[in-house]
């Protein structure tokens, strides 16, 4: 099976001495995405690429589910701005292996694995509660009422995360959306 992929190598030299790797520390959110999305089954998006080599060549799936879990985990849902970032952003560049994915290969990209896309965020948040990076437990109160900066509505189901990934999809699709309508195929941060 010979896949048509664009190469997905963090530890491209450059004519210049730095290398992707020296860009971010150690402990940064960027490299513990990617160390997340390795431990994740991505067969299914594989399963979608044509196995015989055909056809013009696609960035890794590895490396869109990395870059936009990245994105969504630092709050930016919309397809330009993670283009922007993948431009200007050294988080961004590292995650995207110094590639650049226009905005509309960006949002086809979510929208063409949606589904899949949720089932992986979930996933994906499973194993930072395995790695300790989030509590799951249960609290037990008395009944005593207590001023504090909390709600019943700050607790999180299995069924409240599912939803409030898809919620997310949803919110990057709708500004999507309502960026292609306003700007057409132009990226918005052009010079006039």
């Amino acid at each position: 099976m010979a896949y048509n992929l664009i190469p997905c190598d963090r530890e491209q030299q450059f004519l210049l001495p730095p290398t992707l790797d020296e860009w971010l520390p150690e402990d940064h959110l960027a490299r513990f995405v990617i160390d997340v999305v390795e431990e994740l089954d991505l067969a299914p998006f594989y399963g979608r690429r044509r196995e015989d080599g055909w056809g013009r060549a696609a960035y890794s799936p590895k490396m869109m589910v990395a870059l936009l879990l990245y994105a969504y985990c630092t709050g930016v849902r919309s397809s330009r701005e993670i283009e922007r970032r993948c431009n200007e952003d050294i988080a961004f560049r590292f995650v995207a292996a110094n590639t650049c994915p226009d905005h509309a290969t960006v949002a086809r990209f979510r929208a063409d694995h949606g589904e899949l896309l949720a089932g992986l965020f979930v996933q994906a948040l499973r194993l930072c509660a395995e790695a300790g990076l989030v509590r799951v437990g249960m609290v037990a109160l008395d009944g005593k009422r207590v001023k504090a900066d909390a709600a019943m509505s700050a607790n999180k189901t299995r069924a409240g995360i599912e939803e409030e990934v898809r919620a997310i999809l949803a919110e990057a699709a709708e500004i999507d959306a309502a960026e292609d309508r306003a700007l057409g195929d132009a990226r918005g941060d052009e010079l006039p």
